[in-house]
């Protein structure tokens, strides 16, 4: 069975007059949220600072208090300063006001041109996984787009991953492409673009007004 949700719960697309009852409204059961990323250089450690989301914490609140389930996810830094025990405590560490009961989600993918994958990034992201199936005793499911797992394929044998559930991130099509190591179909979530003017589902852009579009999922049980 197919559930409507939010593809991408975040600061950047959040603000005091998003209004989740009105996506409840439109059918959304559960949505993606961001929990943690990671930001500016900091000189003094030598690394990428950790940081929370900054709307992670009221999102959630808002969302729960709509009747829609949040997935809590991380945005997982590649670069070798940060080790996959590292992030993966912070994210721990960042739920720990939510509880249990819900699927962790691990975000892979590039951002510009500084935070680039490698065979060692796929392995520290590897630790992620462990740590945090350990703390939850379920496996976290992987969120990324197709063509960037065909990069990852690449680097190294990832033939793991699939021991993993896979949240597809696949926008402006009828269907996903579900890339190697999982099979065709072989996906529990799909993140894709809705276009509508205006936007029904309560979402307003970082100046308040309604965007063009926005990230919708379903969630296939």
């Amino acid at each position: 069975m197919y559930k409507l949700g939010l593809g991408d719960v975040s600061e950047n697309c959040t603000n005091s007059k998003t209004d989740f009852k009105k996506a409840a409204g439109m059918g959304c059961k559960f949505g993606l949220v961001r929990a943690t990323t990671t930001g500016i250089w900091n000189y003094a450690l030598g690394k990428p600072t950790m940081r929370q989301d900054v709307r992670f914490g009221v999102n959630v609140d808002s969302m729960k208090a709509a009747g829609i389930q949040p997935i809590p996810y991380c945005w997982f830094d590649p670069r070798p300063q940060l080790t996959g025990l590292e992030q993966a405590s912070f994210y721990l560490n960042a739920l720990a006001f939510m509880g249990f009961g819900y699927m962790p989600v691990v975000d892979v993918e590039n951002s510009g041109s500084v935070a680039v994958y490698t065979a060692a990034s796929i392995q520290r992201l590897h630790i992620w996984l462990d740590v945090v199936e350990a703390a939850f005793h379920v496996k976290p499911a992987i969120y990324c787009y197709p063509s960037f797992v065909d990069r990852l394929a690449s680097m190294a044998d990832i033939g793991w991953m699939s021991a993993y559930p896979f949240i597809v991130a696949h926008w402006d099509v009828a269907a996903p492409r579900v890339p190697f190591p999982w099979y065709p179909g072989g996906w529990i979530g799909w993140q894709y673009t809705a276009y509508a003017a205006p936007l029904p589902y309560g979402f307003v852009s970082a100046d308040s007004k309604p965007p063009s579009r926005i990230c919708l999922a379903v969630w296939n049980d």
